[in-house]
C-alpha cells in the first residue's frame, strides 16, 4: 500500500464525471467497478463480502479471533488479538441478533392509483431491470433529476416564511437552492461550504412579502402546502399530490417523515419532498437525536410508517418496487436501546418488515437528517445539488486479513477510474500525525473514506490516536464513510467523532451506533464501487441480507453521485431579491469590514478575504475589530496563513473567541505547525484551549513552550491551566495527558 501525493491540495479532477448515462453504463463494463455491481445482486444465499469474508476467514482456522472495527473480538473470526481496552464492551456485544429465516409479509395487490402509476410511468430508454435494486433506485433518481433545470443562483433567507415560499416557487422544470443564513459563523461556513461547490453565477438575498406569516416553527401542514407549490398541485393533503404525481408519470421514489411536534429539521424534510417528489408523513416523535428508543417505541413508529405508506396505494413492500427510501427528517433518536448496553441502529429497522430484533427483510433503505434549520436546509441542499468531484481516502488498517479487504489504495484506484480526483493516504503515511498533516491544508474533497477503530471522541489510525478537533476543515459539502465503532453514538454532539464531522461540512455519514463488529460495514472498495455505479447512497453502504445491526445513515439516502440537474439561465422567480455583495464596495470604502468581509466570507471568497484582512491589518489595524477577524479567521485557515490567523485572534472579544467554530479553525491549522511555533501563535493557543480536548491541547503547548521557551516556561503555563479547573477530574485528565503527550 503506497501513500499517492501526486495531487497538490486544491487539484481538479483530471477529467469531469462524464454524463449520466455514459457514467453508469462505462461503470457496468468496467472490470474494477463490476465488483461493486456483483456485490449488490441478490441470490438465494448472500453473496456481499459479508458472506465472503465469512468463507475466507473460517479457511483460516476457527481458534483465532478478529479485531472488529473498534477494537473488539468475535469468536470464529480471523485475525489478530483484541485489544484489552476493549475486551468489557466486547462483552456486550456478544450476543448476534436472532434467526435470519423470517418471511417478509405479502406483497399487496396494486391500487388503482398504483396502477395508473404504472401505466402512466414512460418506459425507459433501455431495459435496466437486470440492474440491482439500489442501482434502479439511483437511476429513477437521476431520471427526475434530468428533468429539472437549474438555475444558477443560491437564495439566501433568514426566515421561516420565506424558505417555505422561496421553495414552493420551484417549478415541474426549474429549481434553484435556498440556504437559511441565521447569522452564526456555522451557518456562515456552511454556506460557503455550499457556495465554493455549487459555484453560483449569483448569490442573493431575499425575504417574502406574504401577509399570512408562519412562526419560527412552520408546521407540517405549512410544509405540505410549500411542496404542493414546488409541483404546481392546489391542494396539499395527500391523494390531491398522488394523484398529480401519477398524471405526470412521477412515482414517488419514497416518503419523508418529519415529526408532528416542534422539530428544526423541517426545512430538509420540505427540501428533500419538493425534489425528490416525495409525500410527507408527520407523526409524533421525541426529539433527542443523540438518544435512544426503546424495542416497543421502534417498532411503533416502524408500524406507523408501514401504515403510511399503505396508504399511498403504491406498491411499498417488497425492495425494488415503487417506494423504496424512508428518509427521516427528525432529531429522533438514532438508536434501539435491546437491553444489556446494546444499540441497534434506528435507520437499520425502518424499512424492515419485523419486530423486535429478529431478522427482517428490508422493503427501503432508510436515511436521517437533523441539525438547526440552517444545517438541515444545508444538508439537503448539499445532496441536491451538489456531486463530489474529488475524493480522500484515508486507511488506518493494517495489511493484513481480514483488514486488507479493506485496502483504501484499491478503493481508489475503481474511484480514478471512474474519473475522480483522488488524494490516498495508506501505509507508511496513514499515522495520526500524517492525518493532522494533512487536516490543516485546505480540503476540497466531496467524498471521504476512511478505516479506523475506536471510540465516540477519538479514532485509532497506523499508527497513533486522533480526536474530532483533528477533522479538517472541509472545503465543500462532503459524504462521509467513516468504518469505526460508536462513531455515531451521539451525533448531536459535537464531541464525538460524527457530530464533528457534521459540524464539518459532511451532509452525509455513515457510521455505527455501537460497537458493530468489522464485518458490519462493506469493505471500502465495494463502497465506492456501489457509489460509483449510481446507486443511491443510503443503499449503496449497506450489507444486503444482513443482521439487523448497528450502522446508520445520516443523510438523505436518495443521494448520489451522478451530475446533478442541468444548469439553465433563467430569471429567478423571486421579485425584489438583491445581489448578496450589492453593498460590499461602499462598505470596504467606509471601512465597515465587519459587514464587508462576511459577504466575501458567505461568498466562499478565501483567498479575496485573506489578502483584504492583510491589507487592512497593515494599513489600519484599529480598524480590524472582532467583527471584522471572526469572519477573516476561516478564510485566513483555510488559505494557511498561520500568522496573520494568530494575529486576527488577537483581535476577538472572549465571547468571538470562544466560537467553537474559530477555536477549531485556530487548533486544527495551528497543531501542525508547532513544530516552528510563532510567539503570536503560541500565544493565541495557549489562550484558546478547547474544553473537550482540554488535556490534549494543554499538554501539545506544555512541550512546544518546554523545547522552545524552557522548562520554566511550560511549568508556570500548565501551573496556570490546573488553577483555572476547579473540577478534581478535570486536573485528573490534565495530568494524565501531560503524562502520556499521546498526540
Amino acid at each position: 500500500m503506497t501513500h499517492d501525493s501526486s495531487l497538490p491540495s486544491d487539484a481538479t479532477p483530471k477529467k469531469p464525471l462524464p454524463p449520466r448515462g455514459v457514467l453508469v453504463a462505462g461503470v457496468v463494463l468496467s472490470a474494477g467497478l463490476a465488483v461493486g455491481l456483483a456485490m449488490l445482486a441478490r441470490d438465494p444465499a448472500p453473496t456481499d463480502v459479508l458472506g465472503t469474508e465469512r468463507a475466507t476467514l473460517e479457511t483460516a482456522g476457527s481458534t483465532q479471533t478478529a479485531r472488529d472495527a473498534g477494537g473488539s473480538a468475535s469468536a470464529g473470526q480471523a485475525s489478530v488479538p483484541p485489544d484489552p481496552s476493549k475486551q468489557d464492551q466486547a462483552k456486550q456485544d456478544q450476543s448476534k441478533p436472532a434467526d435470519p429465516k423470517r418471511e417478509a409479509k405479502p406483497t399487496a395487490q396494486p391500487s388503482p392509483a398504483a396502477q395508473q402509476a404504472s401505466d402512466a410511468k414512460e418506459k425507459p430508454a433501455s431495459d435496466n431491470s437486470a440492474l440491482p435494486a439500489p442501482v434502479r433506485l439511483g437511476e429513477r433518481v437521476g431520471k427526475l433529476d434530468a428533468t429539472f433545470r437549474t438555475l444558477p443562483v443560491l437564495v439566501l433567507v433568514s426566515d421561516a416564511q420565506s424558505y417555505l415560499d422561496a421553495i414552493a416557487a420551484w417549478t415541474l422544470t426549474r429549481r434553484f437552492p435556498v440556504l437559511i443564513d441565521d447569522g452564526s459563523v456555522l451557518a456562515t461556513d456552511n454556506i460557503a461550504r455550499f457556495a465554493r461547490a455549487f459555484a453560483p453565477k449569483q448569490i442573493v438575498r431575499w425575504k417574502s412579502d406574504s401577509i399570512a406569516q408562519v412562526s419560527a416553527m412552520p408546521t407540517p401542514l405549512d410544509v405540505r402546502r410549500a411542496l404542493a407549490g414546488a409541483w404546481d398541485v392546489d391542494k396539499s393533503d395527500l391523494k390531491s399530490m398522488l394523484d398529480a404525481w401519477i398524471a405526470r408519470g412521477h412515482v414517488p421514489p419514497g416518503i419523508v417523515v418529519m415529526n408532528q411536534a416542534a422539530d428544526d429539521a423541517w426545512p430538509a424534510a420540505l427540501a428533500l419532498a419538493a425534489a425528490r417528489g416525495q409525500p410527507v408523513f408527520d407523526t409524533p416523535m421525541t426529539n433527542a437525536v443523540s438518544g435512544a428508543m426503546s424495542v416497543a417505541e421502534a417498532d411503533a413508529l416502524a408500524a406507523t410508517i408501514e401504515g403510511f405508506a399503505q396508504s399511498t396505494g403504491l406498491k411499498w413492500n417488497a425492495e425494488g418496487d415503487e417506494l423504496d427510501a424512508i428518509t427521516l427528517a427528525a432529531h429522533t433518536p438514532g438508536r434501539i436501546d435491546i437491553g444489556d448496553k446494546g444499540f441497534l441502529a434506528l435507520t437499520d429497522r425502518l424499512g424492515r418488515h419485523a419486530e423486535g430484533k429478529k431478522l427482517p427483510p428490508r422493503w427501503a433503505w432508510c436515511g436521517q437528517v437533523f441539525g438547526t434549520p440552517s444545517e438541515a436546509a444545508y444538508r439537503a441542499m448539499a445532496a441536491i445539488f451538489t456531486r463530489p468531484t474529488m475524493g480522500f481516502f484515508f486507511d488506518g488498517y493494517e495489511n493484513k486479513s481480514p483488514f486488507n479487504l479493506y485496502d483504501a489504495t484499491k478503493a481508489s484506484e475503481i474511484a480514478r477510474e471512474a474519473g475522480l480526483s483522488i488524494e490516498l493516504n495508506d501505509a507508511p503515511a496513514a499515522s495520526a500525525s500524517a492525518w493532522r498533516a494533512r487536516a490543516a491544508r485546505s480540503f476540497e474533497a466531496g467524498l471521504v473514506l476512511v478505516n479506523s477503530h475506536g471510540n465516540p471522541s477519538d479514532f485509532n489510525l497506523n499508527p497513533g490516536v486522533a480526536i474530532p478537533g483533528d477533522l479538517p476543515l472541509l472545503s465543500k459539502p462532503a459524504g462521509v464513510h467513516f468504518i469505526h465503532s460508536f462513531s455515531a453514538m451521539f451525533p448531536g454532539n459535537r464531541d464525538t467523532v460524527a457530530g464533528r464531522w457534521l459540524e464539518r461540512g459532511a451532509y452525509f455519514y455513515v457510521g455505527s451506533v455501537h460497537e458493530p463488529f468489522l464485518s458490519a460495514f462493506l469493505p471500502t472498495p465495494t463502497v465506492t464501487a456501489r457509489l460509483l455505479s449510481g446507486a443511491a447512497y443510503g443503499a449503496a453502504v449497506r450489507v444486503e441480507r444482513p443482521d439487523l445491526w448497528k450502522v446508520t445513515v445520516l443523510g438523505d439516502p436518495l443521494t448520489t453521485v451522478l451530475p446533478a440537474a442541468t444548469i439553465a439561465d433563467e430569471p429567478l422567480p423571486l421579485e425584489g431579491a438583491t445581489a448578496l455583495d450589492a453593498d460590499l464596495r461602499q462598505l470596504l470604502l467606509d471601512k465597515k469590514f465587519g459587514e464587508a468581509f462576511r459577504i466575501l466570507a458567505l461568498q466562499g471568497r478565501d483567498r479575496d478575504l485573506a489578502r483584504l484582512f492583510v491589507a487592512a491589518l497593515a494599513k489600519d489595524e484599529a480598524a480590524m475589530d472582532s467583527a471584522a477577524a471572526k469572519w477573516a479567521i476561516p478564510a485566513l485557515a483555510r488559505t494557511d496563513d498561520v500568522t496573520n490567523l494568530a494575529l486576527a485572534y488577537a483581535k476577538l472579544t472572549n465571547a468571538d473567541a470562544s466560537d467553537r467554530v474559530l477555536r477549531d479553525c485556530l487548533w486544527v491549522v495551528g497543531s501542525a505547525r508547532l513544530a516552528q511555533p510563532s510567539d503570536p501563535l503560541i500565544a493565541a493557543m495557549s489562550a484558546n484551549l478547547r474544553a473537550e480536548s482540554l488535556g490534549r491541547d494543554a499538554a501539545m503547548i506544555a512541550a512546544t513552550l518546554e523545547r522552545t521557551k524552557g522548562k520554566p516556561a511550560s511549568d508556570a503555563f500548565v501551573e496556570r491551566v490546573r488553577s483555572s479547573l476547579s473540577d478534581k477530574a478535570a486536573r485528573e485528565q490534565l495530568d494524565d495527558a501531560l503524562a502520556k503527550r499521546s498526540w
